[in-house]
């Protein structure tokens, strides 16, 4: 409903204000009370050492502590149509609506005989057409008046708790938080994208490692292998030393020749 909206709207707010005087800390920007709808065009410029911006850590901060809060960007989405009107150029066009009407009622009172100039009556034509459009487009304008009227206090209410000037036009104000809400679900994206690579590339560093261990493997093998071949030859040959030398002298040749 509204009222959760505007709870989570307001302890979003109240974080980013957390964030803010964490960051600027004891500098004479720090300790704000609040800040102006224009700041939060700034989360998404500033950049740390490792190339996420504030609205990146901003997302990842609400993503772990505030779950509830993850997708607010989608339910403030609304806000692009928001910030395309202004309330002051409706406001406008709505007033030559009236001054329309005002003329069309004045000419129909006068064909009519009610006004002053009767001599200059409008055809019967004129009249019938016009009458019919005005019983079908007063109503509707007067119904489109009262919620223009009804939209102008609230908006007048939400200056007030925003502490902005009443007189800023509505499209102004809304585009900044527009911009804010597109560029924190913006920053989701992002983040999931950031969240794969990362995944991607420390499974090809585990893959490489792994291949790295078998080769280091198979080389230790190969060592062994070798310094067993090795071992082998030379017990061959040491046997075949020892084969040749211990043969018995020939006595019975000795003794043929005493």
């Amino acid at each position: 409903g509204i009222n959760a909206e505007y709870g989570d709207f307001k302890q979003l707010m109240e974080i980013i204000l957390a964030i803010g005087n964490y960051i600027n800390g004891n500098t004479g920007r720090g300790g704000a009370f609040g800040f102006k709808p224009e700041a939060l065009l700034k989360i998404s410029e500033m950049k740390g050492n490792n190339r996420m911006t504030l609205m990146n850590y901003l997302v990842t901060f609400v993503e772990k502590k505030y779950e509830h809060l993850s997708d607010i960007g989608e339910r403030f989405s609304i806000l692009e149509a928001s910030s395309k009107e202004s309330l002051k150029q409706i406001t406008t066009e709505l007033t030559e609506i009236k001054n329309g009407i005002r003329i069309v009622e004045g000419e129909l009172s006068r064909a009519s005989g009610e006004g002053e100039g009767e001599g200059d009556k409008l055809d019967q034509n004129f009249c019938s057409k016009m009458g019919a459009f005005l019983k079908k487009a007063k109503p509707l304008f007067d119904t489109t008046e009262k919620a223009l009227n009804d939209l102008k206090e609230k908006f007048h209410q939400l200056m007030v708790w925003l502490c902005e000037d009443p007189k800023k036009d509505s499209s102004e104000v809304f585009q900044s938080f527009n911009f804010f809400f597109s560029s924190f679900e913006r920053a989701k994206r992002e983040n999931i994208r950031r969240k794969a690579l990362q995944e991607k590339a420390d499974q090809k560093k585990k893959q490489s490692r792994s291949r790295s261990k078998k080769k280091e493997e198979e080389d230790d093998s190969d060592q062994i292998d070798n310094m067993m071949l090795g071992s082998d030859s030379d017990t061959a040959s040491l046997g075949t030393v020892e084969s040749s030398t211990s043969d018995a002298p020939d006595w019975q040749d000795a003794e043929d020749q005493e």
